[in-house]
C-alpha cells in the first residue's frame, strides 16, 4: 500500500514539473525564445549551450542575433569571452523573466576581461540588475542599444578606451550609465532618461568625455564623483529634480563646457568640495534653483556663460580663489551673483541685466569686483553686508550701473575700496555706506541719482574723494550720524538743491589736510596749499582777500563766501580733473609720488 502511495506522489510531481516547464515554453511567441541557462561566446569562438548555435549567425567575427531571448531564473544573459568580435543583436530583445527566487546578479549581456568588442543593436535589454556590464575590459564600443527597467542601464568598471554611443538608458531604477574606476570612456549621443539616482555617473575615474548627450527626468543628471580630468560638453540636461551637472567629493581638473542645462529643480551646475574646474565655459543655463553653485571649491574659472530666470545665476558658498568673468547673468529673482563668506575671488566683466541683485557679498573678504556692467537691478547694483560677521577689504573698481534702484551699498563693511565706478540714472541712492569704517569712496562718476549721490548713515573714518557727483535729485551727499570723514578734491555739479544735507556735517573733514607741508605756494611762499572741492553753486572769489592762511589770489581756491555750505573753507574755483601720475591726488606730479610709486611696488636698486 505505502509503494503504490509513494508512487503516485512521485508521478503527480513529476507531472506538475512537466507542466511547469510547458507553461513557461508556452509564454515564448513566436520569434523568443526561453533559457534558463547563460548563452557564452566562449574564448576560441564557440557558443554554448548547444541550441543557441542555431539562433545565432557567425560571419567574420560578426555575431548576429537571430530571435528575441528571454532568459528565466539564470544569473546571466549573454556572457563575451572572445576579444575582437561585433555582437549584433540585430533589433532583438533581452530580457529577464524572474520565475524563481532570485539567483544572485543578473546581467544582460556581460564582458570582462577582454578587448576590441562591440555590442549593438539590441531593441532593449531589460529586467535585469545590469543592462550591459563591462569590466576589466579594453576598447569596447557598445552603440545604438536600448536599455530599460533594470537597475543601471550600462556599467562599466576597471576598464579604459570605451565608447558608449548613440544607446537610449531608459527608467532604470538607479543609474542610466555608470562608470566606476575607468579611464578615457567616451559617452557620445546617448538618450539618458527617467533614472531613480543619476542619468550618467562617473565615480573615481579620470579622462573621460561625455559629450552630446541629452539627459533629462532623473533625480540627477550628470555627476562626477572623486574623478579628475573629465570633460562634460554639448550635452542637454533638462528636467532633472536635484543638480542637473553636479562635481563633487574632492574632484579635480574637470571642465563642463557648452552645455544647455534648464529646468532642473537643484543648481544647474554644482561644484562642491572640488577644486580646479579649469574650464567652466560657455553653457547656457536657465529656470533652474541656482543657474551655477559652488561650496567649498576653489581655483576654478565661471567663463562665458548664460545664466537666466533662475533664482540666483552663479552662487559661491565658502567658495575661495576662483575667476568669474565674462558671463551674461539676466532675469533672475535673488542676485545675478552671489558670494556668501568666501574669499579671494574675482568678479569681472560681466553683463548682469534685470536682477534683483547684481552681485551680492555676505560677510565676504579680499574679493575684487571690476568692470562689470549692471543694468536694471530692482534691488542693487552690488551690495556688500555683514552675514556672520565684518566684511572686510573688497575692491569694487571700473564697474558700470545703470537704472537700479541703489548703486553701490556697503553694510557693516570695513576697509573696501570702491573706485572708478560710473553710477547713472540709479532710483535711490548711488553709493551709500552703513555701519562701515575705514572705506574709501574714490573716482567714482554719479550722474542722475533719485536721491543722493554718496549718502552715509553711522560711517566714520571714511576717505570721499575725487568722485564728481551730478545732478542727483537729492543732493550730492548726505552725512547722517557720520564723523571724521575725509571728503576732498570732489565736483558736486547741480545736485539738489541742496548740493549737501545731514547732522553731522561740521564733524567731518572737508579739505585735504596732509598737504600742509608737502610744498609752498609759488606766487605767495606760504605752505598752506589745502584743497577742498568744487561745488557748481560756489559764487566766491579768488582774490587774495581770505581770512584763511592761504590768501593768495590766483590759487585755484576761493578766497570770498567762505566757509561754503557751511563746511568747505578751500572750495576749489574749477572741477577737480586728476593728472596723469599724480599718485596721491594732491595736484602736482612731485617726489611725493614717487614715494607712493615706491611703498606701492617697492624699492628699485
Amino acid at each position: 500500500m505505502k509503494k503504490k502511495v509513494l508512487l503516485i506522489v512521485c508521478v503527480l510531481s513529476l507531472l506538475t514539473a512537466t507542466l511547469s516547464l510547458l507553461s513557461m515554453q508556452l509564454t515564448a511567441e513566436e520569434g523568443e525564445e526561453i533559457f534558463r541557462e547563460p548563452i557564452y561566446i566562449r574564448s576560441d569562438g564557440a557558443i554554448d549551450p548547444e541550441r543557441a548555435r542555431e539562433l545565432i549567425q557567425i560571419g567574420d567575427d560578426v555575431y548576429t542575433l537571430e530571435v528575441d531571448i528571454i532568459f528565466q531564473a539564470c544569473p546571466n544573459g549573454f556572457v563575451i569571452e572572445k576579444s575582437g568580435i561585433v555582437l549584433d543583436l540585430n533589433g532583438h530583445e533581452i530580457s529577464f523573466e524572474e520565475v524563481t527566487a532570485e539567483p544572485g546578479p543578473l546581467i544582460g549581456v556581460t564582458l570582462m576581461g577582454i578587448s576590441g568588442v562591440t555590442v549593438t543593436k539590441c531593441k532593449s535589454v531589460s529586467g535585469f540588475q545590469y543592462g550591459i556590464y563591462l569590466r576589466d575590459s579594453d576598447g569596447v564600443h557598445v552603440f545604438n542599444n536600448t536599455a530599460f527597467c533594470n537597475d543601471i542601464g550600462i556599467y562599466s568598471q576597471d576598464s579604459s578606451n570605451v565608447i558608449l554611443e548613440s544607446n537610449r538608458l531608459l527608467e532604470n531604477t538607479e543609474e542610466g550609465i555608470y562608470i566606476w574606476h575607468s579611464s578615457n570612456h567616451t559617452v557620445v549621443d546617448n538618450e539618458v532618461s527617467r533614472h531613480d539616482i543619476c542619468g550618467v555617473l562617473i565615480f573615481d575615474c579620470e579622462n573621460n568625455s561625455v559629450v552630446n548627450n541629452t539627459v533629462s527626468n532623473n533625480v540627477e543628471g550628470i555627476a562626477i564623483r572623486f574623478s579628475k580630468g573629465n570633460t562634460v560638453q554639448d550635452n542637454l540636461v533638462s528636467n532633472n529634480t536635484e543638480f542637473g551637472i553636479s562635481v563633487t567629493d574632492n574632484s579635480l581638473n574637470n571642465a563642463i563646457i557648452h552645455n544647455t542645462v534648464t529646468l532642473n529643480n537643484g543648481a544647474g551646475i554644482y561644484l562642491k568640495d572640488s577644486n580646479k574646474t579649469d574650464v567652466l565655459y560657455n553653457n547656457a543655463v536657465s529656470n533652474t534653483g541656482n543657474g551655477v553653485e559652488l561650496q567649498g571649491s576653489y581655483y576654478s574659472t565661471i567663463h562665458g556663460n548664460t545664466a537666466s530666470n533662475s533664482t540666483v545665476g552663479i552662487k559661491l558658498s565658502d567658495t575661495h580663489k576662483n575667476d568669474i568673468f565674462a558671463n551674461l547673468i539676466t532675469g533672475n529673482s535673488q542676485a545675478a551673483i552671489s558670494l556668501h563668506s568666501s574669499t579671494s575671488n574675482t568678479i569681472g566683466t560681466n553683463t548682469l541685466l534685470g536682477n534683483f541683485d547684481g552681485v551680492l557679498l555676505q560677510g565676504c573678504d579680499d574679493n575684487r569686483i571690476q568692470e562689470n556692467r549692471i543694468f536694471n537691478s530692482d534691488g542693487h547694483g552690488i551690495i556688500l553686508q555683514e552675514h556672520s560677521g565684518d566684511i572686510r577689504s573688497n575692491t569694487i573698481i571700473g564697474n558700470f550701473i545703470f537704472n537700479s534702484s541703489f548703486g553701490i551699498s556697503v553694510s557693516n563693511s570695513n576697509d573696501n575700496c570702491i573706485e572708478k565706478n560710473e553710477l547713472m540714472h540709479n532710483l535711490w541712492n548711488s553709493i551709500e555706506l552703513g555701519n562701515s569704517i575705514r572705506n574709501s569712496i574714490f573716482g567714482n562718476y554719479i550722474q542722475n541719482s533719485g536721491q543722493f549721490g554718496i549718502f552715509l548713515f553711522n560711517s566714520s573714518d571714511n576717505t570721499i574723494r575725487s568722485n564728481t557727483v551730478v545732478n542727483t535729485k537729492l543732493g550730492g551727499i548726505n552725512l547722517t550720524d557720520s564723523r571724521n570723514n575725509k571728503i576732498y578734491y570732489n565736483n558736486f555739479i547741480e545736485n539738489g538743491p541742496p548740493q549737501v544735507e545731514g547732522n553731522t556735517l561740521a564733524e567731518n573733514i572737508w579739505e585735504d589736510r596732509d598737504a600742509d607741508t608737502k610744498h609752498e605756494c609759488q606766487v605767495c611762499r606760504r605752505a598752506d596749499r589745502r584743497k577742498g572741492n568744487y561745488w557748481s553753486d560756489y559764487l566766491g572769489l579768488d582774490d587774495g582777500t581770505s581770512t584763511q592762511t592761504h590768501n593768495c589770489p590766483c590759487d585755484g581756491i576761493g578766497d570770498t563766501e567762505t566757509s561754503h555750505l557751511g563746511v568747505d573753507n578751500y572750495p576749489l574755483m574749477a572741477p577737480w580733473i586728476p593728472i596723469d601720475g599724480d599718485l596721491d591726488l594732491d595736484g602736482d606730479v612731485d617726489i611725493y609720488d614717487v614715494v607712493k610709486l615706491i611703498g606701492t611696488f617697492g624699492k628699485t636698486t
